[in-house]
């Protein structure tokens, strides 16, 4: 086992975590390294008991996983070819309780495989390559991840990682569903929308005109008005602003993310 040490300030501690990560208290002398702090948290790795995709050299990652796992959402860390390398235990739990056996399962799968199956993730695809490039620094969208059984909605946000080595991504998943069940009337018109009501509503809302909006969808400028006039009739809207005005509370609804700006 090798151990490495971390900043703190609780005086004894002492916690098991997934059989293979320990924390105890240990009385470390006061060393530059420490800054003279000298009851410290242990971080104990037993490198035997470690599952195979985590089992990896570097001694700051015991740290690094509880501070994943400490995060109030799904979190997962992936190399710069989109494959999860970690997952955090909020990750595991959800995979549990929608029918998974494994709670390790995701580990190494490729999460940018998954959002290139699936047209509805296609920005999220292209985000995560942009991200793994240097292109893009973080991106936020919302996207429905609804079940059979179950209606969900999540905010996706995808944060660049520096100097961690392999660890190039953090993709964490946020349910803003509760948020979105206040929106009432708002969000039962913007659901009723069909997929191409929706670009309309995004295009109209970012300010572009009808021949824009025909040129960007690759449509004739009267279809595009039959699709203006029926979104406008579903969410309930005479004007442009009161439009706007819906697209920013679902927006803050879905956890600020600009659902409404072209990636």
């Amino acid at each position: 086992m090798n151990y490495s040490l971390c900043k703190a300030f609780t005086p004894t501690y002492n916690l098991i975590m997934n059989g293979s990560m320990h924390l105890e208290h240990v009385e470390a002398p006061p060393t530059p390294a420490n800054r003279g702090v000298t009851g410290s948290i242990a971080i104990r790795h037993d490198q035997a008991n470690q599952p195979p995709a985590l089992a990896i050299s570097n001694p700051l990652w015991a740290g690094a996983q509880l501070l994943l796992d400490s995060l109030e959402c799904q979190a997962a860390v992936l190399n710069a070819q989109g494959e999860i390398l970690a997952i955090n235990k909020r990750w595991r739990d959800f995979a549990i309780s929608n029918g998974g056996t494994d709670p390790n399962a995701s580990l190494g799968t490729s999460y940018l495989s998954t959002c290139k199956g699936s047209e509805s993730l296609a920005k999220l695809a292209n985000a995560i390559q942009d991200i793994s490039s240097g292109a893009l620094r973080c991106f936020v969208m919302a996207y429905d991840c609804s079940g059979p059984n179950t209606w969900r909605w999540n905010q996706v946000r995808i944060t660049r990682l520096q100097g961690l080595g392999d660890y190039r991504i953090l993709v964490t998943h946020d349910d803003v569903g509760s948020s979105i069940n206040e929106l009432g009337d708002i969000w039962l018109g913007y659901s009723s929308l069909t997929a191409r009501e929706r670009q309309v509503f995004e295009l109209v809302s970012n300010g572009s005109s009808n021949k824009e909006i025909a040129t960007t969808l690759l449509i004739a400028e009267k279809t595009v008005e039959a699709h203006r006039a029926a979104m406008m009739r579903k969410m309930d809207v005479e004007s442009v602003a009161e439009l706007v005005r819906r697209a920013v509370a679902i927006e803050a609804a879905m956890g600020g993310c600009s659902l409404f700006k072209q990636s």
